[in-house]
């Protein structure tokens, strides 16, 4: 999330990129949440950073979806690295900000909002790491959207995954090489969102050796060649 302060208030638009945007898919997702039909039931966030990042960026859309009637897992790393939040800061942080924001309070207290360490260690998301927990409560609670957000785990290693749900991938690139890697420039925004089709199966199986390539020449090297993977 990128935000500056101006004037004692926080602004998004001085700094955030003209659209179209590297990869948009914003108005096709505002097109399908319009209809409550088509409103996810359970959506899953996988946090990024923590600080502002979770503050004025994920809560905010949480609380957006829990308007929609929808329940909400978020899941942070279990262990610290980086600048991401962990586990025990996420609960922490949504328990001080559910004292100032009573829809928060209330999802917290009626269990339309739970939080969860997801067994993970790094800035970026190896869904093969995923705690049995979490895939028990993910296929309990049958979640029809997935989130990722940040560079290191929605680009860096989740960028071309493809899932059996519908999914958002949002991130800024603050890193030089993969943005031109990308086709973008610094600074550049991805909003990816990817309708479940029964194709997506196909690809998972069929073409999953190309599709890991892919992945391993964009996350191959370390974090140190890439960067901040926030």
């Amino acid at each position: 999330m990128v935000f500056c302060f101006c004037f004692n208030k926080v602004s998004f638009s001085l700094v955030l990129k003209p659209r179209p945007w590297l990869v948009d898919d914003f108005t096709r997702w505002l097109d399908r949440v319009r209809a409550p039909e088509n409103r996810p039931k359970c959506v899953i966030i996988f946090c990024d950073n923590s600080g502002a990042d979770l503050i004025l960026g994920v809560l905010p859309f949480v609380v957006e979806c829990l308007s929609w009637g929808s329940k909400i897992i978020l899941t942070a790393n279990s262990v610290p690295a980086i600048n991401d939040v962990t586990y025990r800061e996420l609960l922490f942080l949504l328990n001080e900000v559910a004292g100032l924001e009573p829809r928060l309070r209330k999802a917290l207290d009626d269990g339309m909002l739970v939080c969860m360490d997801n067994g993970q260690s790094s800035p970026c998301l190896d869904l093969r790491q995923t705690s049995h927990r979490l895939v028990q409560l993910v296929k309990q609670e049958k979640v029809d959207l997935i989130v990722i957000e940040g560079m290191g785990r929605a680009v860096h290693t989740n960028l071309y995954a493809r899932f059996c749900v519908d999914c958002l991938k949002i991130a800024v690139i603050k890193n030089s090489w993969l943005a031109c890697r990308l086709g973008g420039d610094l600074f550049s925004v991805i909003f990816k969102y990817e309708e479940y089709s029964s194709k997506t199966e196909n690809v998972n199986s069929v073409g999953a050796a190309a599709v890991n390539a892919t992945k391993e020449s964009l996350s191959g090297s370390s974090a140190a060649e890439y960067g901040d993977t926030g």
